[in-house]
């Protein structure tokens, strides 16, 4: 994060979500972190993580939020949006699917694109926004 001028990553969602810090996030103030150590791609890798799937649906309740509290309008918020860092860094774990047995190795090809497949939706979504 140094790299881009951060000192640290922005705060957990999860942890924005707190009476007294939701604020924060509704208005704009801060960033956050919709990161799941371990999450998949696919919504059945990291059994008990937040798939990246669940991530963008986060993000977009987040985006929702702020439209519907009203404290920052619309095209204000798009207007932050598009000035704003977005990471995804993903992936790694979905191939764990092959060393855990469930998917076979045979199957590579398939399981690969429909990966890349749905990477691309998660994205298309968040451009949507």
């Amino acid at each position: 994060m140094e790299h881009v001028g951060f000192k640290k990553s922005p705060p957990a969602y999860l942890s924005l979500t707190t009476p007294g810090r939701d604020g924060e996030l509704r208005r704009g103030l801060v960033g956050a972190n919709y990161a799941s150590s371990g999450s998949g791609i696919l919504d059945f890798i990291g059994n008990g993580t937040i798939s990246l799937g669940e991530q963008v649906k986060l993000f977009t309740k987040t985006k929702e939020a702020m439209i519907t509290a009203g404290e920052v309008d619309g095209e204000n918020i798009d207007n932050l949006l598009s000035q704003s860092l977005f990471i995804t860094c993903t992936g790694g774990n979905d191939y764990n699917a092959f060393t855990d047995g469930i998917v076979p190795v045979s199957d590579a090809p398939a399981f690969i694109a429909h990966m890349v497949a749905t990477y691309i939706k998660h994205i298309k979504v968040l451009l949507d926004l």
